[in-house]
């Protein structure tokens, strides 16, 4: 368990690392003119707050509020952060400059940011003029008939586009109603309207966060340790690993953009042979001598669930994950040959199981799980990405024996292929 505790603060630590700066081709506005360089690329909360611009990257960097320039921008990303007034939220909060990411800039201009809580903020803003937030309402109404409680959304934000876009009769109230409060769905309104009206204005058009999804195989050589705990002579045994070295599978890669775009989540489906073989051999009273010779031969279906995050600049690009895994034995076989003999074993030996369970019961584990962690880099280019892993397992092992436990500790090293 140290190795995978030492795996988690390595993660922890290093992901803090790489998140520190992301340098990219940018400009700054600064009283009316575009300065080029590179900017800091960060999340959606930090964005909204300060821009940290270079004229080049040997450059001492410089950190911008929204008070000090117009706006910022990335070239090759397309996304355009202006610097306005967001409205107060309630009687008791104040107007807040902030860095608003720019979705739809034309007559009709559509912003988006993320505050402090993580919750997200669409506004609406008419020939460049000020801010005005589209809301909705959810609350809970009760059933008089049946007592039960359901939740309404009131769609405040339908009516207030309805109001601004009078002007483009195309536009009908049933395609006000179909309506999501998303970046997505707010985008496509206001460029309907926008080219309704004017289509000279459309100045902007950030591209739709889409989830990314890649899928492809994973090869993996395993090395892999078992322990057991107990009063039993399995926990006396110092097992060798003699299983095949190579397990495999497909693994696919989610990135939701709306969260983040430099965290995503691995889920795997691997096929993981183990087998290992022990031989004990145990002096008793009166001279005697009992040999136990113990085989497990193991295959298990596991599936990795794992937070991932990728440090996002760069050729070669690395990356962190870390999560659980859980895995089911489709092939269990064990036994442990017993002899006992005064200077010679018994000419037969006994032969069970050694995982014979209570009795009453299976005492056999089919269901495992675990935690895992991995560190490795990744290559991306035009149709996929390849990836280079080292991992480490421990799960709970095949014993389900009051009183006696197992611990299986796996090291991967993975070559993967993700198709996008």
């Amino acid at each position: 368990m140290k190795q995978l505790y030492t795996v988690l603060i390595f993660f922890t630590l290093n992901t803090s690392a790489f998140a520190q700066q992301d340098f990219r081709k940018g400009y700054i506005i600064q009283n009316g003119d575009t300065l080029k360089g590179y900017v800091d690329y960060r999340g959606d909360r930090r964005s909204a707050l300060v821009a940290s611009f270079k004229p080049d990257l040997e450059s001492r960097e410089r950190s911008f509020g929204p008070d000090a320039i117009d706006g910022y921008g990335f070239e090759k990303e397309n996304k355009i952060f202006e610097s306005k007034t967001v409205p107060a939220t309630s009687p008791d909060t104040q107007p807040l400059s902030l860095f608003v990411n720019t979705l739809v800039k034309g007559h009709a201009s559509i912003y988006y940011y993320r505050d402090a809580m993580d919750a997200e903020h669409y506004y609406l803003s008419m020939n460049d003029g000020a801010l005005v937030e589209l809301l909705e309402q959810e609350y809970y109404h009760r059933d008089p008939g049946t007592g039960r409680n359901y939740k309404v959304t009131r769609k405040l934000f339908s009516n207030t586009l309805a109001n601004a876009f009078s002007a483009c009769n195309s536009l009908s109230e049933e395609r006000f109603q179909r309506l999501r409060l998303s970046a997505n769905s707010l985008t496509d309104i206001a460029l309907e309207y926008n080219r309704c009206v004017n289509p000279a204005s459309l100045v902007h058009e950030q591209e739709k966060r889409k989830v990314k999804v890649t899928i492809g195989p994973v090869v993996a050589f395993t090395s892999s340790s078992l322990t057991f705990k107990g009063d039993t002579y399995l926990s006396r045994s110092s097992f060798t690993d003699e299983s095949p070295t190579v397990a495999g599978g497909v693994a696919t890669n989610f990135t939701v953009p709306q969260l983040s775009e430099k965290v995503s989540l691995q889920v795997e489906l691997l096929y993981v042979p183990n087998k290992f073989y022990a031989l004990l051999e145990e002096k008793k009273s009166f001279g005697s001598t009992t040999t136990y010779e113990t085989m497990f031969d193991l295959a298990y279906l596991k599936l990795p669930v794992q937070v991932r995050y990728t440090y996002p600049r760069g050729q070669l690009r690395p990356f962190l994950n870390a999560g659980l895994v859980v895995g089911h034995a489709i092939k269990d076989e064990n036994q442990v040959l017993r002899s006992t003999g005064y200077g010679a074993p018994e000419s037969q030996p006994s032969s069970y199981p050694a995982i014979p369970g209570n009795g009453m019961s299976d005492g056999f584990r089919r269901f495992t799980q675990g935690l895992t962690a991995g560190a490795g880099l990744a290559y991306p280019f035009q149709k996929g990405t390849v990836s280079l892993e080292a991992r480490y397992e421990r799960n709970n092992g095949m014993s389900y024996i009051n009183g006696i436990s197992s611990t299986v500790s796996t090291l991967y090293i993975m070559l993967g292929y993700g198709f996008r």
